[in-house]
């Protein structure tokens, strides 16, 4: 264990260890420094100086600012409130503002901490040499003009030994051009972009377009992921009627039937189990990976094709599930299929992806016709004021 030492943070003495932050310490000691750029799952410098302190009389950003024994720290003195503010006015002036329509709109760490420092907001027009926006397959887009340049989706997406994002010859960041390089639509860039200039393929108008024809049956399919990451935007976290709760607020958005995806998780088991049994006693093309993650499948199809015949030849579960509704369910009950919109909750990015392979049809039709992610049905259900903790729980088919 490294060496125990003691510091002042607001006048306020305070244990602390040799090799850690003045972040570290603030934030187990349940001090409030304002971060945005800052993420603890990557080990660099942060530079949006947004988690300025003063110490020693000095301004410091506490995010790497390494202790020393005896240090003082004030997080909120004038000089820091003037400081946090001159920086969130520069940042917020070169971010091109579409809050209405962003993912974020509310959840968004800039707007609430210009808002908190009292930012006077100042229009912002697109640069179109600069400011180019991406589409990135059909999973993801970056907008460059609300990028503010922290490098964390470059970080991340070298920390994922996949190399996409990169910086261009005027030092802002792009897709690469290089060819043996390819996104595989992990959606980690998206998670440490802090003020949502990389998103997934918003997909709102066209969810909600089905809801208002009359002969169309909508339907969605909840992955077991949901039920969990879903109450952190609601404030409902260990609740044992999520799921329920999760059902009754789709249906109130417009969704006739809720499924769960669990169902056909458990019939991919059951193939899965039965494709190993087949390999083992062929002993061929083994060890035996599971295809059920479009961006690990893609990870393999692009940089490692000679392993592509270890991957299972069964279809991941909601294309399982979508499949099912779309024929056998749909039998039982009398409906054409193709006037069954099915619609899948899903924790990842990579599904948006995974619905546009052909080879899943089925009778010409997509098991699945659209995927909204964890983010985007939690904006659909604010947008809509469906409040998660007063709505009446009801059982998922």
């Amino acid at each position: 264990m490294n060496k125990k030492i003691w510091i002042l943070i607001d006048r306020k003495k305070i244990k602390a260890f040799e090799g850690e932050t003045i972040l570290d310490i603030a934030q187990r000691e349940k001090i409030d420094i304002p971060t945005l750029c800052y993420h603890p799952k990557l080990e660099k410098d942060f530079d949006c100086g947004i988690c300025c302190v003063e110490v020693d009389g000095e301004m410091q950003n506490a995010c790497c600012l390494k202790v020393e024994n005896g240090m003082e720290v004030l997080t909120d003195s004038d000089n820091v409130r003037k400081l946090r503010k001159k920086r969130l006015s520069d940042i917020f002036s070169n971010h091109y503002k579409e809050c209405d329509d962003c993912v974020l709109k509310f959840n968004c760490q800039l707007l609430q901490l210009v808002k908190k420092y009292d930012v006077k907001p100042k229009a912002v027009e697109k640069n179109a040499a600069k400011d180019k926006t991406f589409q990135i397959g059909p999973s993801l887009i970056f907008d460059r003009a609300k990028c503010i340049d922290c490098g964390n989706c470059i970080d991340v997406c070298d920390k994922q030994s996949i190399g996409f994002l990169t910086k261009d010859s005027n030092d802002y960041v792009t897709p690469t051009d290089n060819k043996n390089k390819d996104c595989i639509y992990c959606g980690q860039c998206i998670v440490h972009c802090p003020v949502g200039a990389l998103e997934a393929v918003g997909e709102f108008e066209e969810v909600e377009l089905p809801f208002k024809d009359k002969d169309k049956i909508v339907i969605a399919q909840i992955a077991p992921a949901i039920r969990a990451t879903i109450g952190e935007e609601f404030g409902l976290i260990n609740d044992n009627l999520m799921t329920n709760r999760l059902s009754a607020a789709l249906r109130e958005l417009g969704f006739d039937y809720v499924f769960d995806v669990s169902l056909a998780a458990d019939c991919l088991v059951i193939e899965e189990s039965k494709d190993f049994i087949e390999r083992l006693g062929d002993k061929s093309n083994m060890p035996l990976f599971s295809s059920c993650c479009p961006s690990w499948v893609k990870f393999i199809e692009f940089y490692y094709p000679d392993l592509i015949s270890h991957l299972s030849n069964v279809r991941p579960p909601n294309i399982i599930l979508g499949g099912l509704i779309k024929t056998f369910w749909a039998e039982k009950l009398n409906i054409s299929a193709d006037k069954i919109v099915v619609v899948a909750i899903m924790p990842c990015i990579s599904k948006k992806y995974e619905i546009t392979h052909k080879e899943y049809h089925i009778n010409g039709l997509a098991p699945v016709d659209y995927v909204l992610t964890t983010r985007e049905i939690s904006y659909l259900l604010k947008k809509n004021k469906i409040d998660r903790k007063k709505i009446k729980a009801r059982k998922v088919r």
